[in-house]
């Protein structure tokens, strides 16, 4: 009876936390063709929240007009902050949206094609364009894509476009190389914390005393001027990477299983600032396999990674458990973007992964604050002998509908939602 009695109370707190949902949110709609009202030609590249309640999503209208959107309210709905290509009459040339910073309320950077930043100092109002060191360099133009910008505070930040490491220390008005740990390499996802601490992802193609194994896990406190590197083969073929302190990181990607383009999802985590790297999650049995795209943090231990076609896992406690939060889709027309989310300074996370439409979570407050005060769980008949039947909510209706059955080797109890 004891165990039925700790079981009933884990799902009593689970159900007193509460029901929690995805909302799709309309945004404001495209320029280019206002009378769609789903978006689909937008295409977002990132969000960034400066705060809880203040967010910027950056993209491309239809993958040709630069646009970006802006939240004051959590997420809950979208319009357009910066349109600056619709009226020019050029539908092509511009350096696309990539990526996004937005570490205050005034200060946004984003990275761009051909190693071009734009930012704001004012919120918006005016925007100024940047030509980073990358931009004058002769090369391939993907090798100029910033995909990857990480502010530490409205002046210090990295970033990255696979091939180029660049560094500001005044807030995105100069942009400087970083020494990369070996000159050829091609970089993966890149992340920095304070003072100056960079961690860089690399996939060695050529193993040699600069990159000593296929998977390397480079660290520098210098500015690249010396570089540590680890090995992290263990979890190796990992897409975004994302640390909340010097010490806990993870990243997410997924390993190929040889049918099509299907991937088994997996996260692996670090608690010692890199040094070691360990497996929290791979399923192989999920119905859709594809890899998580991308992951970010609130903190040390409420997290969350995304993959195509609403793949959602969530952790609570710092990786140790991830719970499937699927957002359900049409699988027949899967997610054909590249996912993203954030939970940087956000009490609940935002995510982006089809096209127009961005997903906030309605959690436990928010749900029961359109409940009766008045109104709690229900527990009949008390005594019980074997059957319990809880009612939680308004008019002792639960926001979630099922019939739950706990058996042990000597008799059953049934549990009613």
């Amino acid at each position: 009876m004891k165990k039925i009695l700790v079981i009933l109370f884990l799902m009593l707190s689970i159900f007193s936390f509460g029901y929690a949902d995805w909302i799709p949110v309309k945004v404001e709609p495209s320029p280019l063709f206002p009378t769609d009202s789903i978006n689909m030609s937008i295409y977002f590249s990132g969000i960034d929240c400066a705060d809880s309640m203040n967010c910027l999503a950056a993209g491309n209208d239809a993958y040709r007009y630069r646009i970006v959107y802006q939240t004051n309210n959590a997420g809950k709905s979208w319009n357009i902050l910066y349109k600056p290509d619709f009226n020019s009459g050029i539908k092509d040339g511009f350096p696309l949206f990539r990526s996004i910073a937005y570490p205050t309320k005034n200060k946004c950077i984003i990275g761009s094609d051909s190693g071009v930043i734009i930012k704001t100092d004012d919120g918006g109002k005016n925007w100024t364009r940047i030509n980073t060191p990358i931009f004058y360099e002769h090369t391939y133009d993907t090798y100029k894509i910033i995909n990857s910008i990480k502010m530490l505070d409205s002046m210090t930040g990295i970033a990255s476009s696979g091939q180029y490491l660049i560094y500001t220390s005044d807030g995105g008005n100069n942009w400087n190389f970083v020494p990369k740990p070996d000159s050829s390499m091609g970089m993966g996802a890149v992340d920095i914390l304070p003072p100056a601490t960079i961690y860089l992802r690399v996939v060695c193609w050529t193993i040699d005393k600069d990159c000593p194994y296929k998977y390397t896990f480079f660290k520098s406190i210098n500015l690249g001027q010396n570089w540590e590197s680890i090995n992290y083969s263990n979890i190796g073929g990992m897409k975004k990477m994302f640390f909340t302190d010097s010490l806990n990181g993870w990243m997410v990607g997924g390993d190929p299983n040889g049918v099509g383009d299907q991937e088994i999802a997996k996260i692996g985590a670090t608690i010692d600032g890199g040094k070691t790297w360990t497996m929290q999650f791979k399923d192989s049995l999920k119905p859709v396999l594809v890899p998580l795209m991308d992951v970010s943090f609130k903190d040390k231990n409420n997290g969350i990674a995304v993959g195509r076609v609403g793949e959602v896992m969530r952790t609570t406690n710092g990786g140790l458990n991830w719970f499937p939060d699927n957002i359900i889709v049409d699988q027949t027309k899967p997610f054909i973007v590249i996912p993203v989310v954030s939970y940087r300074n956000v009490k609940e996370p935002l995510f982006y992964g089809l096209p127009g439409r961005i997903y906030y979570y309605l959690f436990a407050t928010d749900v029961y604050d359109n409940y009766s005060h008045s109104s709690g769980s229900i527990i009949s008949p008390n005594p019980a002998s074997d059957f319990i039947e809880i009612s939680v909510g308004a008019n002792g209706r639960s926001p979630l509908q099922s019939d739950i059955k706990i058996f042990n080797p000597n008799y059953s109890l049934g549990i009613k939602f």
